[in-house]
């Protein structure tokens, strides 16, 4: 499903009697949040919001505020290969943009089509040009096949995260090995 825009959330993609209206795909709110979400596609005013889970799920993003609206995207199955006896596991991706955001302002934003709702939030780019602080990280993968136990990696990610930087970029080799799932 992807209308391209904005759905005014008071009918939630239904009538008043909450039928959903025609042409409009329901899943069951079943889906499980498998990774994610995660931001791309950052220009003044627009972030695309992407996210992943086990089935089929209405790419929504809801909009919170004084005017609760719904935004619908794309979604796009897609398998691959895991662990060592090579299994393949479905899933799907989603990506929704938002458009005509607030300069330099927090938006919340929850992921409502999902067995547990996922709320998080963001900052917008400011609408003028303004210092800013970062974080660059790479070959992360620990020695160990379990990032819990890479004691170094943690002391690092604390460091980083106390600076309070006003986003990450990891340049790669994020996992040990990525034969298992989790990783």
């Amino acid at each position: 499903t992807d209308s391209g825009g904005l759905v005014d959330d008071a009918g939630g993609g239904s009538d008043d009697t909450g039928t959903p209206d025609a042409g409009v795909e329901v899943y069951p709110a079943e889906a499980k949040l498998t990774r994610g979400p995660w931001l791309g596609s950052v220009a003044q005013g627009v972030v695309t919001v992407r996210w992943e889970t086990d089935r089929a799920a209405v790419p929504a993003v809801k909009l919170g505020g004084a005017a609760s609206w719904t935004i619908t995207g794309t979604s796009e199955p897609f398998t691959f290969k895991v662990g060592i006896d090579a299994r393949e596991v479905s899933r799907v991706q989603h990506s929704v943009t938002l458009d005509g955001l607030p300069a330099g302002q927090s938006v919340g934003y929850e992921l409502p089509d999902l067995k547990a709702p996922v709320t998080a939030s963001f900052v917008t780019a400011p609408a003028t040009p303004k210092p800013f602080r970062f974080a660059v990280y790479g070959d992360t993968r620990p020695a160990g096949p379990y990032l819990e136990e890479n004691a170094k990696h943690l002391e690092l990610a604390t460091a980083m995260a106390a600076e309070q930087p006003d986003f990450y970029i990891h340049t790669g080799d994020l996992v040990f090995s990525g034969g298992m799932e989790g990783e």
